[in-house]
Parts: C-alpha cells; structure tokens; sequence
C-alpha cells in the first residue's frame, strides 16, 4: 500500500502547547505504518515556533508557521508565514518552502485548517476574509465580506473552483459558495519572505 493511502497528517493543539515525548509547541503530527503516530513538524523549543493549520491534499502539505514568541510565552505569533512541502510523513523527507506572510494570525481550530487542491490552497483570515495563495508561486488573493456577511470557511479547492463557507450576519444562516478561480482577477505578488 502507497504511503499516501494509508497516512494521515494531523495537528495536535492542546490548550495552545502540545505536550507529548517533549514537545511544547503547537506541532504537526503524522501517521504511518512504519513509525505509528510520530511528530512531522515539532519545534522542541517551549512554544517560541510552532506549525500549525495544516492541510493536505496527498500532494501538498500546507501549513502556517509561527515565530517571535519568547518561550512559554502565552498568545499568537507575532510572525506568521505560510509553508509548504511535498506531502510526506517522513520528517527526514520533509522539503519545506516558504510561500508568503500568512494574511492570518487565527490558529488551532478546524475553521482555520487549510484546504488544499490542485496547486492551491486557502483559509479564513481573522477579519472575515479567505486568503488564497497559488503553491507554484506565493502569488496570493485576499476575498473579503462586507458589513453583512464574512467568509468563514475555505471547505476545497478544484482545479476550476474554490467552495468557501459564508455567514450572514443579518439572518445569522450560513451558506455555501462556488467561486471560480479565473474570477479571482490579479494576485498580490509574493512579499519576498
């Protein structure tokens, strides 16, 4: 059985530090048959990095990469960046590349995952907005709400489409939304991380 089939990629985020087998930052755990349930992406160092919001598409992984806190200290990473690496559950094999600054500085819930498809990836910023980023390139696209709604969720992405979740604060319904990819009109260039 392929590597891809049978490995998962998961997040652990518990009360904002992971504590297992010594690790205390927020991290990116893996599963495969080789190695069970192993740290992918883990920053031993108590919380000053982290990685976090991964997605995968068994192609790509994506992630968002924290920096600038003091160890143990409490809160959000003053630096955010989004990374990205062929999809691996080796941490030997792991090729990371930084794409971009993440637009977001939301991490730890499924909301805030990224989703992955055919080159792209993307997720809700903090202030209602979904980010975009395009993975060959770091070329980026921001959507934004308005006074009356707010994109809440980034659910997949085609090769043609994005399917993002919107909450309208009027009704308080949410509601799904196609959005095609060729209407995302031009994209904010890479910002030279």
């Amino acid at each position: 059985m392929r590597e891809g089939e049978r490995a998962r990629v998961l997040s652990a985020l518990i009360n904002g530090r992971l504590r297992r087998r010594g690790y205390t930052s927020p991290s990116i755990w893996a599963y495969d048959s080789i190695r069970g349930t192993h740290p992918l992406i883990a920053y031993p160092d108590h919380g000053a990095r982290g990685a976090m919001n991964v997605g995968t598409d068994g192609i790509d992984i994506v992630w968002s990469y924290g920096e600038g806190k003091a160890p143990y200290e409490f809160g959000l990473y003053p630096q955010m960046s989004i990374m990205t690496a062929p999809y691996t559950t080796d941490p030997a094999a792991l090729a990371p590349r930084k794409l971009r600054a993440d637009m977001s500085t939301s991490i730890g819930t499924a909301h805030n995952q990224f989703a992955v498809g055919c080159g792209y990836a993307g997720r809700p910023t903090h202030t209602g907005g979904a980010e975009i980023v395009r993975l060959a390139d770091g070329d980026a696209w921001l959507l934004n709400g308005d006074e009356h709604w707010l994109w809440s969720r980034v659910h997949g992405i085609t090769c043609t489409e994005l399917f993002l979740e919107s909450w309208d604060k009027d009704t308080l319904v949410y509601n799904m939304a196609r959005v095609p990819l060729a209407s995302l009109g031009a994209p904010l260039p890479p910002d030279g991380q």
